[in-house]
């Protein structure tokens, strides 16, 4: 896709993953030319039109969601093969000219946005940590993508079923304390 036209363009859903108990990226039958931090507008005819997280571009796109309200349940109904409105990608992005060591900080389902960044980050060889957070070992959303582009992975969780037991913030107060990047992304 690419263009910001004003129609949805209808497209199937090739894949569904259940990332979390709460969370599954459809994967989409389309190419999504989309900055790492952009998003889609996700239309169910009849119900409504959405804004959501590009979680993957280039050959295929992927929105990831988390099931809240009316729409998002409606979206979690839908099967491999059923079909989907897009419009996108729209936002600006993340900036990363001059960056040579960085660090993200996100959790719950706030890792979404951030996915693609650490990606592009990795391929371009930046230094890079993440600090993961959720509240559960099993709501942990992309640990295994974001361990394969962060040179450093800090996983926390509130009740000490994965990783560190507290807060992503906390753990960045002590990186901040013995390291120094170019740029903290949250």
């Amino acid at each position: 896709m690419g263009e910001n036209t004003g129609q949805p363009k209808i497209v199937a859903i090739k894949r569904i993953v259940q990332e979390t108990p709460r969370i599954k990226s459809f994967y989409l039958d389309c190419v999504m030319n989309a900055l790492p931090g952009q998003f889609a507008m996700a239309w169910l005819p009849g119900i409504d039109e959405k804004p959501f997280t590009l979680t993957a571009a280039g050959k295929e796109g992927a929105i990831t969601v988390q099931e809240k309200g009316k729409f998002t349940k409606k979206l979690f109904e839908l099967r491999e093969g059923s079909k989907v409105g897009i419009r996108g990608p729209y936002g600006n992005g993340f900036d990363i000219k001059g960056v040579k060591h960085a660090c993200i900080v996100a959790g719950g389902c706030g890792v979404a946005p951030i996915l693609l960044l650490a990606e592009q980050l990795s391929k371009q060889g930046i230094e890079l940590a993440v600090i993961n957070g959720a509240k559960t070992a099993k709501e942990c959303l992309f640990r295994e993508r974001l361990g394969k582009a962060a040179g450093n992975l800090y996983i926390t969780t509130d009740d000490g079923s994965l990783g560190e037991r507290g807060f992503a913030t906390d753990v960045l107060q002590k990186l901040l304390e013995k390291e120094k990047f170019d740029c903290v992304y949250g």
